[in-house]
């Protein structure tokens, strides 16, 4: 299954000096263990050995510098070893990004894709499990960020997906008794290629395309049971 956001998301790992000393000791077979969440929220832990890193997103900023492109080595797999390599997207401030899996085709002669760069800054991405994708940001504090949430959390609910729940930073909506449809991340980076619309542009859900609500998908249904 291919997840709907740019790689599996990682929700623990090391501290930035555990990192550097997996690179430094890289022929002692350091490994570093990290734990991904599936969209059906089953937890998995992988060992990586470190390869090599590089610094992304904004480092010349204030408190900058705490984001990482890493290549490493997925010491626990049974596949060749071209398809064990993994690139991480990765914040050793909050211990968590993305990984990808089998990603040596994505690597140049440094073995780090030119074209992977991260923007910092307080961001929410919207993902419909349904095939959809929404970022919204940069917010100028992370108070308005969580006041924005929310409210958008409150219009979700309005609108017929009156169960939710809560993940770390990342957060969910759906309808009681079904898989969840909704996951909305708190995110301190995001990719390059992701364009963000600001807060202020924000006017309502009709801007996430046709959004759904359980009457539409359904016509007979009624309001669902909590």
């Amino acid at each position: 299954m291919t997840p709907a956001f740019d790689g599996w998301l990682l929700v623990n790992g090391p501290s930035r000096e555990m990192l550097f000393d997996a690179l430094r000791l890289v022929q002692e077979e350091r490994m570093l263990k990290f734990e991904y969440v599936l969209p059906d929220d089953v937890r998995r832990e992988i060992g990586l050995k470190i390869l090599a890193i590089e610094a992304i997103g904004d480092y010349n900023a204030p408190g900058g510098g705490q984001m990482w492109l890493v290549k490493a080595f997925d010491l626990d797999s049974e596949m060749e070893a071209p398809d064990r390599i993994c690139l991480l997207n990765y914040s050793t401030q909050s211990r968590t990004g993305t990984i990808r899996f089998g990603s040596a085709d994505m690597a140049g002669p440094s073995y780090l894709p030119a074209d992977e760069r991260m923007r910092e800054g307080f961001f929410l991405v919207i993902t419909n499990f349904g095939g959809w994708q929404f970022c919204i940001g940069s917010f100028e504090e992370s108070e308005g960020r969580k006041t924005f949430l929310q409210d958008l959390m409150g219009k979700i609910r309005d609108v017929g997906f009156d169960s939710q729940g809560q993940d770390g930073n990342t957060f969910y909506s759906g309808v009681a008794g079904e898989a969840w449809m909704f996951e909305i991340a708190l995110c301190n980076a995001i990719p390059e290629w992701m364009r963000p619309l600001e807060p202020k542009d924000f006017t309502g859900l009709d801007m996430l395309g046709d959004f759904p609500s359980p009457d539409e998908d359904d016509p007979e249904s009624g309001d669902p049971e909590m």
